[in-house]
């Protein structure tokens, strides 16, 4: 019945703990065990660490609770042996610290504590030490936690001088408690003839020491073998160094080769590896090709390198419920192929550098990565595939890219696709692996002409756009890619465009409800035609050189261009199509050219176009020029531009001079453009010409500050209708 009391107690202080420290603004604690698995005679060394991250200086009680597997419960005391307590009775509590005051920014890195030595009369199973610290003086310490940890460890049974292995298994072998300790005292290897090879099983409750430098590798040359460590909840597996004082990479690894068949670890331990050894990536378990790996509910900690390294593309692993953390680099590092095998019950966070790394590889299997509790950091990855290949992102990831990486989504020849659609509360952020950040250290995500369709959906994109080979480098290029679709997302901090379209005449994105800011160059950098996917519910204001750069094309497809929170820059301008073609702007939208360029409505060969600039005495169209020092040279209505309209429309500083301009804000050679209500102004030549035969309504429009004649004709031919606003001057060709 004690028993069964103190468990209940365990399970009600754990959630009160849980509550407490949720709410807590507390100071960052942490406990450790050197060792997840002792035996008898064994003695386990611990230490703290504490960082006063608050900000105000901070009086705390600090209590080291050890729950033991019989049940019991004791607190260290300052007399250094621990005093056994009733969890609900308070007055039991011992701190072995007692009102200590805690500096803004106090820092103390690992500090040994204590250590416990094991004997024949210590209960055997799991030990859990809690650190905990509550606020000076507290009569309740549980509803006063300011700081929280834990570490458990497992006690063995020992036979004496344990059991040694090394060289080649090649018969089917078992491990059980009874050999505890097992020594690794060089390689062992796991491995027998084809094709049924040999099994080595190693039952729960067992640990294994390894001596330094040794390795446990699983399949040989032609050789299959298969491992089962298949621990439960109650008697796990350890892997560990045989150290008196345990050291990160004492040990090598648990290698899985090609030839590894049908293994599993559940319920393992596996710590204190990544030794070196001749292979380019390390860890305390190596899958190295094989693929048909299970992994669950498994520690896998304090690696010298990654807690789980693949250093060929070929293998994959099933990996679930596992927790991996403390190592010196990554968590876990693979492939992008190889993924697609980390399910989302996993925990990779508390690494040195990371939670996965992940290297250059191509996506050629359909996957799904998951939003674990750390980031993945990115090397170059393409997802493409002759099948195509789709790669789903789920809401709240993180991605961090190393130093002049990308993502491409498909190729030349092999389509790919990429759907990373977040959520308001959960956004997907694509970033640098920096801890401060600069504009450009990665290159971008780019999609291809090969692109199937892919969606960013509340993505927060920034500091790419690097320089690579391309011509538009940018946070996101959009390279020849026909039906990429961008919503709710914040693409800001690229040294260069946030979105480009390097491509005249190919590919589109659809661009809507999105922030583009603090860009190096412009929000967006596109041609022309591209402009019909941009919305008017984005902001793309606050970018050094400005909003959207609208680059030299012929328009040839229908189109609106919205009215932006921030001026167009437009390079140059022809609107023209063999079938017709229908340019429409809305009111409010100031276009601004750039010196020397002319915006062109039609050709004089057949092909049409009609510009509907339609604005109002409150939110008039402006025609502008992009620099204060010189002249654009003006809107230029040909032949065949039909039934344009402007109307409460501004056109200034055009006029500029070239064989083809015709020197005027507007020249017009149509028989059917309307300019009412508008205002023409400070041209370096005059305000409106008439060409051979053209005619527009003049109605409402007014004229100022224009170098020459505000309306001029070319021929007697020509002419306006209805009434400008008085004065105006006239000038005709003789």
């Amino acid at each position: 019945m004690n028993k069964i009391r103190n468990s209940v107690l365990i399970i009600l202080c754990m959630l009160l703990f849980s509550l407490t420290v949720s709410a807590a603004t507390g100071v960052d604690c942490k406990i450790t065990v050197a060792g997840s698995g002792f035996v008898v005679g064994d003695t386990a060394d611990m230490s703290i660490a504490l960082n006063n991250s608050t900000g105000q200086e901070i009086a705390v009680d600090a209590y080291i609770l050890r729950a033991s597997p019989d049940g019991k419960f004791g607190f260290y005391s300052p007399f250094g042996s621990f005093i056994d307590a009733d969890l609900l009775d308070f007055s039991t509590w011992t701190p072995f610290v007692s009102n200590f005051v805690v500096p803004v920014g106090f820092n103390l890195p690992d500090t040994a504590l204590l250590n416990e030595a094991f004997s024949n009369s210590s209960p055997l199973g799991t030990y859990t030490y809690y650190f905990l610290l509550s606020q000076g003086n507290s009569i309740d310490p549980l509803s006063n936690i300011v700081g929280f940890d834990y570490f458990n460890f497992v006690l063995f049974a020992s036979n004496g001088q344990g059991t040694e292995h090394t060289g080649i298994i090649d018969a089917d072998e078992t491990w059980s408690p009874s050999g505890n300790p097992h020594i690794i005292t060089g390689k062992v290897t796991v491995a027998g003839s084809a094709p049924q090879g040999v099994t080595l099983t190693i039952l729960p409750g067992v640990i294994v020491r390894m001596e330094e430098d040794t390795s446990i590798e699983i399949g040989a040359s032609n050789e299959p073998g298969t491992l089962i460590a298949d621990g439960n909840e109650g008697a796990k597996i350890i892997f560990t160094s045989n150290q008196a004082i345990n050291t990160k990479g004492w040990w090598k690894h648990i290698k899985f080769n090609e030839q590894a068949v049908n293994s599993k670890m559940s319920y393992c331990v596996v710590e204190y590896g990544g030794g070196y050894d001749s292979w380019s990536s390390r860890g305390n378990i190596v899958i190295y090709e094989s693929n048909n790996v299970d992994i669950d509910n498994c520690t896998i900690i304090n690696s010298k390198s990654s807690g789980i390294a693949f250093p060929n593309d070929n293998g994959i692993g099933t990996f679930t419920a596992n927790t991996i953390t403390r190592n010196t680099t990554y968590g876990i590092r693979l492939s992008a192929d190889q993924v697609r095998g980390i399910n989302a019950d996993n925990s990779v966070a508390g690494n040195v550098l990371g939670g996965i790394y992940v290297e250059a590889d191509t996506v050629e299997n359909d996957a799904t990565w998951h939003n674990l509790d750390a980031e993945y950091i990115l090397e170059t990855f393409k997802i493409a595939s002759p099948n195509g290949t789709t790669l789903t992102i789920e809401p709240g990831t993180t991605l961090k890219f190393i130093e002049d990486a990308s993502i491409e989504v498909g190729d030349s020849n092999t389509p790919g696709k990429l759907v990373a659609e977040g959520s308001k509360d959960l956004p997907i952020l694509f970033t640098s692996n920096q801890t401060l950040k600069t504009k450009g250290w990665w290159n971008h995500i780019r999609f291809t002409e090969n692109d199937n369709g892919s969606s960013l959906l509340y993505c927060q994109i920034e500091y790419g756009g690097g320089y690579d080979s391309w011509s538009s480098s940018a946070n996101l290029v959009i390279y020849g890619a026909g039906n990429v679709k961008i919503d709710q997302c914040t693409i800001s901090n690229s040294l260069t465009a946030g979105i480009a379209c390097p491509v005249a005449d190919e590919g589109l994105a659809t661009i809507t409800n999105s922030i583009l800011n603090n860009n190096g160059t412009y929000g967006i950098n596109v041609f022309a035609n591209h402009v019909r996917g941009i919305d008017g519910s984005n902001s793309i204001k606050g970018n050094i050189q400005g909003g959207l750069y609208v680059r030299k094309d012929t328009v040839d497809k229908d189109a609106t261009w919205p009215k932006l929170d921030t001026p167009y820059i437009v390079e140059g301008l022809t609107l023209a199509n063999n079938n017709g073609v229908t340019l429409t702007i809305e009111a409010g939208t100031k276009l601004t050219f750039i010196k020397d360029v002319l915006f062109e409505v039609g050709d004089n060969s057949g092909a049409t176009g009609t510009l509907i600039a339609k604005g109002t005495f409150t939110d008039p169209i402006v025609f502008t020029r992009k620099s204060p020092v010189g002249n654009w040279y003006g809107i230029k209505f040909n032949v065949f531009a039909y039934n344009c309209i402007l109307d409460y429309c501004t056109v200034e500083y055009g006029g500029g001079y070239n064989s083809w301009s015709g020197k005027a804000n507007v020249v017009t050679s149509s028989e059917t453009t309307n300019l009412t209500n508008c205002t023409l102004s400070n041209s370096k030549y005059y305000g409106i010409k008439f060409m051979d035969l053209a005619s527009a309504d003049l109605t409402g429009t007014s004229f100022s500050n224009n170098s020459e004649e505000d309306i001029y004709y070319y021929s007697k031919t020509s002419g306006y209708t209805g009434q400008p606003v008085q004065p105006f001057m006239v000038g005709q060709k003789l």
